[in-house]
């Protein structure tokens, strides 16, 4: 082999060897950030675990309790319907006879008034 092919091999093993070092040195950085963002997601993550677990107990009660009274409401409100519409029903029905009874009395008034009137 020629000198200059060998110096050229040696300068490109040299390069080669630093290029490889300093990737090396890199992807072993990346790595040990990469695993302090994990470590820092899993902290991060627990956090918001402890935190949300009373949130989320507080809200299921709030809506047991939110869900108890409109259960209530809605037993009442059928309960105010019946009673309107047994009322009705019996308005009704009174309506119905006062009309007759009603006819009646006013019918007598006229035949009272006119007997009186011919004297």
């Amino acid at each position: 082999m020629s000198p200059e092919l060998e110096l050229t091999l040696i300068v490109f093993l040299c390069v080669s060897i630093v290029a490889t070092l300093f990737i090396g040195i890199f992807l072993v950085m990346w790595l040990v950030n990469l695993n302090k963002l994990t470590a820092s997601l899993t902290e991060t993550t627990e956090i918001f675990r402890m935190e949300l677990k009373p949130i989320l107990n507080e809200l299921q009660t709030s809506l047991q309790k939110v869900n108890g009274m409109l259960v209530a409401t809605g037993n009442n409100v059928s309960r105010i319907n019946k009673i309107v519409m047994s009322f009705l029903r019996i308005l009704g029905l009174c309506l119905g006879n006062f009309k007759s009874i009603s006819g009646g009395f006013f019918k007598g008034i006229f035949q009272g008034f006119k007997a009186f009137s011919k004297k």
